[in-house]
């Protein structure tokens, strides 16, 4: 990771007011009055009483590159931001006939100003400020963006890279209770066994002494590779969420992570590791889950690991996917001396 300091914060939110013709100019009154009047007559539509009076569950918006500034998890006296895409929904009253649209959108604007420990901590300001938007008991918002940051690659020659992370939020409010999730998702490469196991032993026969060399050396065999997306979800947490560092810091023990600027040796360096430890996608979903289980066991003992990965196969013109789910309490069960 990138150790240095962060130079500055990121810039404020850019502001400009268009220019147009006042209220008053245009109608003739107030927009003072003109609501006063809606208001006495009835005619707030939102607060009207609908034709079917039966509660909607889940009502709201979509919105794209919303700006969120977050603590640098690197470096927590430096601010990033993230131009993220926010789903925001609340529940709707059988009394009420819609939800007042415009007050999510100032919602979303104000938060802008503010700096938040992770986005899971947006996620969940964010639903506690639409039940009191919008004098309703549920509220869900989803989070996600992708934080780009820089690594240093000091070898032969000094360099830096530019790597991102797709980072996740999930927040459900009701009866004034909050519940979390967070993701965060990365590409890495795996290397097929198979190929190794069916070249060696097209080897022995003739070559044995050659195959005890390179088995001596710690040399890999001869082998194919894939590049994967993976993403990593913690549900059911606690106010604050898994740290990020330590939960890449898991990640970075059972598969390789794809790295963008890669001089000639780090791409050797990168290609043994994964040759060295060859893995099924099946491989790297299990052992995901056992490594992230022993990081976060002892602070989060409620929570849920749910990991997602497809494999972008390199010989077949076909992907490989799959998942899978445990709690930390299962696993403690199915995994007590790890």
């Amino acid at each position: 990771m990138r150790n240095r300091k962060s130079m500055a914060a990121p810039s404020r939110v850019a502001r400009h007011t268009r220019e147009r013709s006042t209220f008053a100019e245009t109608f003739g009154r107030s927009h003072d009055d003109a609501i006063a009047s809606m208001d006495r007559q009835g005619d707030d539509v939102p607060n009207q009483i609908p034709t079917s009076p039966i509660l909607l569950q889940r009502i709201g918006i979509t919105r794209e590159a919303i700006p969120v500034t977050l603590v640098d998890p690197f470096d927590p006296e430096g601010r990033v931001q993230l131009a993220c895409t926010v789903e925001a929904h609340a529940s709707l009253d059988p009394q009420r006939r819609g939800i007042h649209i415009s007050r999510l959108g100032d919602l979303l604007a104000r938060l802008t100003t503010e700096v938040f420990p992770s986005l899971q901590h947006y996620a969940a300001a964010l639903c506690e400020r639409i039940c009191d938007a919008q004098g309703c008991d549920v509220a869900e918002v989803r989070a996600s963006g992708v934080l780009s940051y820089l690594e240093d690659v000091v070898g032969v020659k000094e360099k830096e890279s530019i790597e991102h992370l797709k980072l996740g939020a999930f927040a459900r409010r009701a009866g004034g209770l909050t519940t979390r999730s967070s993701s965060i998702g990365c590409n890495h490469i795996t290397a097929c066994p198979c190929v190794q196991q069916t070249f060696k032993h097209s080897l022995a026969e003739q070559n044995q002494e050659l195959l005890d060399q390179i088995a001596e050396r710690d040399i890999p065999l001869l082998t194919h590779s894939q590049r994967c997306q993976t993403v990593v979800t913690i549900s059911g947490e606690e106010e604050d969420p898994v740290a990020l560092v330590d939960l890449l810091g898991a990640i970075d023990q059972v598969v390789v992570r794809s790295q963008n600027t890669l001089p000639r040796e780090f791409e050797l360096l990168a290609v043994h590791r994964a040759h060295a430890n060859p893995q099924f996608l099946e491989d790297a979903l299990r052992d995901l889950l056992q490594t992230i289980h022993r990081e976060i066991r002892a602070g989060h003992a409620t929570s849920t690991i749910t990991i997602e990965a497809t494999s972008m196969e390199s010989i077949h013109d076909f992907d490989i996917s799959g998942s899978i789910t445990y709690s930390v309490a299962e696993l403690n069960r199915l995994l007590p001396e790890c």
